[in-house]
């Protein structure tokens, strides 16, 4: 599960622990770039059939579970209505549990899949010799540790005894078993509206790894220390084993836990219980909640509304292939391109957007619409997709201006598509850094939330990724980081 760095709080200037990745992340979808109708992805959740009459409940709990189900209950301030049952799994009967079997697709579901997988080339997230299917597989194999079914409410874990790096993951799937019980899980993941949807699982899978952090923070030292050295052996094996897995699949998965968690922990320094519960039934309604938490907590600020993309004579659209593009799928598809960091503020800027995939002389293609929150805001947008533009393969994108929003197409260049990076996980980890220091500081004594985000924004705009990410300090950290402070708290 998600294993985001802890950096410590704001009230001194602070000296935060490398940014490493740490996460291991089963797959997940996002509002725009959705995964293919048919190609039965595992996601955080899996979705089995179940009996109507409901699913079986053991009448106690494992004894090797007890304890931490009676710890996940104080932490979240939340009582189990009834145990669940958790299997402990052969890796070899866990990973056939978990992987993506395309054997059984048949000719309209891989049609599908080919015109996603054109729709990502032609953002630039996925080079021409992606199977975009065995990425996927290889992500839910190879990044998940366990899960819990809210349909047939069990929990499963990667392993037939407990571990010192199981036991945060089982802290982790029992927060989930718990939010189902008091927030039915189910019909919120499985809402028709994609976006939603993602938000949904973004606060689910936050609210668990604050737990299972917590948790963690709470271990006696010797404990702590062996349960961190095991999540990071963990995490090392894990590494290996998605090393031919896509950035951007993994950031796609990683993101409603690296960004999931800084919103939840926000929310509960605001509003303690209350702010943690009130995330299930006011969920935000759009990534830039994510990317900016702050944007949904204090001001809950909704898109604004943008002409929908409409197609020219010879452009076919792309059933259930148009929508929200999202904050998020900006970062993403931008930072391919251009620096991460500039990546970062045009998204930062987003409004609202609208997009639609289609076909046109046999290649597909993505259209979208976007504004600015305001005028500065998209000309900052242009001048990143201006740039993104110019990097693209020869004739396959296009940026121009009608009134107030963008109108920016960009199709499938096929085999001249130029290589993808590592850029969509540096992205993330970004964002991840600065709205974990931002949430960390907010839970500070006398530490308004929007001085900790001014000092976390800071902080990522000061440092270059290779300085977030390092585990040597730059020269001169103390004092950016005490200036820094000042000037927050000067503004």
């Amino acid at each position: 599960m998600s294993h985001f760095p802890a950096a410590p709080p704001l009230p001194t200037p602070p000296s935060p622990e490398p940014a490493r990745r740490r996460w291991l992340w089963p797959a997940a979808g996002a509002a725009l770039l959705v995964v293919v109708v048919g190609l039965g992805a595992v996601t955080a959740y899996q979705y089995l059939a179940g009996d109507d009459a409901g699913p079986p409940h053991p009448e106690a709990w494992d004894s090797r579970v007890a304890p931490y189900a009676e710890q996940v209950e104080k932490l979240r301030g939340l009582d189990f209505k009834q145990p669940v049952y958790v299997d402990f799994l052969s890796t070899k009967e866990f990973k056939a549990k978990v992987e993506v079997d395309d054997e059984g697709l048949d000719e309209e579901e891989r049609t599908e899949i080919e015109q996603y997988e054109g729709m990502l080339r032609a953002l630039g997230l996925i080079d021409a010799k992606v199977d975009i299917v065995k990425a996927m597989s290889d992500n839910s194999t190879g990044g998940t540790l366990a899960y819990y079914d809210p349909e047939d409410e069990r929990i499963r874990m990667r392993g037939r005894e407990l571990t010192p790096a199981s036991t945060a993951t089982l802290v982790h799937e029992l927060t989930h078993a718990l939010q189902d019980q008091h927030f039915d899980l189910e019909s919120k993941l499985d809402d028709d509206d994609a976006t939603q949807a993602s938000m949904h699982r973004a606060v689910a899978e936050g609210d668990a790894s604050r737990i299972e952090h917590l948790w963690v923070n709470d271990l006696p030292a010797k404990k702590r220390a062996a349960v961190e050295k095991a999540q990071q052996r963990t995490y090392e094996q894990g590494m290996k084993e998605l090393a031919g897995v896509p950035a951007f699949v993994q950031a796609v998965a990683g993101a409603p836990y690296a960004l999931g968690e800084p919103l939840s922990t926000l929310a509960t320094a605001a509003e303690g219980l209350k702010g943690a519960n009130d995330l299930f039934d006011d969920a935000p309604t759009n990534d830039e909640h994510l990317l900016k938490p702050l944007s949904w907590l204090n001001d809950k600020e909704k898109a604004k509304k943008v002409p929908e993309v409409e197609l020219a004579k010879g452009e076919s659209a792309i059933e259930d292939a148009d929508g929200e593009f999202g904050a998020l799928g900006w970062l993403f598809t931008l930072a391919e391109r251009v620096p991460v960091l500039t990546a970062l503020d045009a998204a930062d800027a987003w409004g609202g957007d609208h997009y639609r995939s289609y076909t046109s002389k046999g290649r597909v293609c993505v259209r979208a619409h976007f504004t600015g929150d305001d005028a500065s805001g998209t000309a900052l947008m242009k001048s990143a997709l201006t740039t993104w533009v110019a990097r693209a393969p020869r004739g396959t994108a296009s940026l121009t201006q009608v009134e107030d929003h963008l109108v920016f197409t960009s199709c499938d260049p096929e085999k001249a598509t130029t290589r993808s990076s590592e850029a969509s996980l540096d992205a993330l980890t970004l964002a991840a850094t600065r709205s974990t220091l931002a949430a960390q500081g907010a839970e500070a004594p006398g530490m308004s939330d929007t001085i900790a985000w001014c000092f976390a924004d800071n902080v990522v705009h000061r440092l270059s990724i290779e300085q977030l990410t390092s585990d040597e300090l730059p020269p001169g950290f103390e004092e950016t980081m005490t200036e820094i402070a000042m000037d927050c708290r000067a503004s």
